[in-house]
């Protein structure tokens, strides 16, 4: 899936969505990268590329954890076009795009709010 493709899913889920509902979609993203570092991990043992993609990962989901706090104190200043080209462009710099990519996909079809 390309980048222009998973901003517009998520600009629509996103679409006139309260703070609140932003952070929860973000927490489930934050949580599916989780498991997307669990399914790297499994190479035995550990390759220098691998350590790499992990603290890209790492990264991505530090500055989704700031981005939810700053949308529960009421000053988050990002698009939601900007905060995913940041997001891929670490994950890129990682060499885990695709996981990413993947893992985005995934959280834009599993979040539900309640008028979907």
């Amino acid at each position: 899936m390309d980048s222009e493709t998973l901003i517009a899913g998520i600009e629509n889920k996103l679409l006139n969505r309260s703070r609140v509902e932003k952070s929860v979609f973000l927490s489930l993203f934050m949580y599916r990268l989780t498991e997307t570092v669990r399914w790297l991990g499994s190479e035995q043992p550990p390759s220098p590329v691998l350590v790499c993609q992990m603290k890209a990962i790492n990264e991505i989901q530090h500055r989704i954890a700031s981005r939810v706090m700053n949308l529960l104190k009421g000053s988050d200043e990002w698009s939601e076009r900007d905060f995913v080209l940041a997001v891929l462009s670490f994950a890129e710099e990682g060499g885990c795009k695709t996981a990413v990519q993947w893992t985005l996909n995934e959280a834009i079809s599993a979040v539900r709010f309640g008028n979907d």
